[in-house]
């Protein structure tokens, strides 16, 4: 096995194991459909690797990425107290937040996070064309 085929078998264990430690399971097609993004994502994007920055230079991002998580919570704070909860309002959190983790830990597990959500909101809008 490659290097690159390691990493995308460690990527979709890890995704696997995201969904089951909340009780939740990913169906093979999900997982065939991250696989194949994944790829396009690389061919798409050439060059965006570990050796391009998280953030352009300055401090100036980090607190404007703070600003709009701080937003994005108390926003679907109100929602879900309307109960108008949606997904585009989780996943700009979440993003938020993890762009603002200044400590690369912290960041990283939120990007991790950040890509349960996504996989979340594609399960449910699947299951949600399906039903209608």
């Amino acid at each position: 096995m490659t290097d690159e085929e390691y990493q995308e078998e460690a990527f979709l264990d890890l995704v696997s194991m995201l969904w089951t430690d909340n009780g939740l399971e990913l169906s093979g097609n999900t997982l065939l459909r991250l696989r194949q993004r994944r790829e396009y994502v690389r061919a798409a994007l050439p060059g965006l690797d570990e050796r391009v920055p998280m953030y352009p230079e300055g401090a100036a991002w980090m607190a404007e990425y703070q600003h709009r998580a701080d937003r994005w919570v108390a926003d679907n704070k109100v929602r879900a107290e309307h109960g108008q909860a949606a997904w585009d309002g989780v996943i700009l959190q979440t993003a938020y937040i993890a762009l603002s983790q200044t400590d690369d830990e912290l960041r990283e597990n939120e990007l991790l996070d950040l890509a349960a959500i996504c996989v979340a909101g594609y399960e449910a809008s699947r299951a949600r064309r399906a039903t209608a």
